[in-house]
């Protein structure tokens, strides 16, 4: 009987792997710096990030094509380089006054981007941070801004208002190249 008992378990253990079973999550979240932490959800496509200082992490690439707004609170200090490069169906993103600080090619090939602001806090819009963004259609530089860097917008091809504050003054190599 007990061999029958140790039979029967082992035929269930052997088929389970083989069955397909999906469990949706409607909220994904995680940590994406020291003391920053996202959530996703599912059904809306917004992404909300929040916490205190840098987002340092790539966030997970599974979710590249579901993120269509990224909403980022105050206290976050700054985007790391190429952390949301590529996340083609970004539609939208919030950035607060507390980010000072835009990495290299952060929002590269967002193509579906249709507008963004920068906050008074950065000084710097880096190298390719929005290049290839081909749905961007208006660019917002609030005062506070001093430099654009090289290939800052180029290839956004769709780009056609700039609202571009006194306090720049120095545009790099190819910034707003089509």
């Amino acid at each position: 009987k007990s061999a029958a008992v140790i039979l029967s378990i082992a035929l269930i253990i052997g088929i389970l792997p083989v069955c397909d079973y999906t469990v949706k999550a409607e909220t994904y979240s995680g940590k994406c710096g020291d003391e920053v932490y996202w959530e996703f959800d599912t059904k809306t496509g917004v992404m909300r990030i929040y916490g205190n200082g840098p987002i340092t992490d790539h966030l997970a690439d599974y979710m590249v094509g579901e993120v269509k707004s990224i909403e980022i609170s105050d206290g976050v200090t700054s985007i790391g380089l190429g952390v949301f490069r590529d996340y083609y169906n970004l539609v939208s993103i919030t950035i607060p006054d507390s980010v000072t600080s835009i990495g290299e090619s952060a929002f590269s090939e967002c193509s579906s981007l249709n507008n963004i602001t920068i906050p008074s806090g950065i000084y710097v819009i880096s190298y390719r941070t929005f290049r290839e963004c081909d749905s961007l259609t208006t660019v917002t530089i609030k005062e506070g801004v001093l430099i654009i860097g090289a290939e800052a917008f180029e290839g956004c091809s769709s780009l056609s208002k700039i609202i571009m504050p006194q306090s720049v003054n120095s545009i790099y190599n190819n910034a707003f190249k089509d």
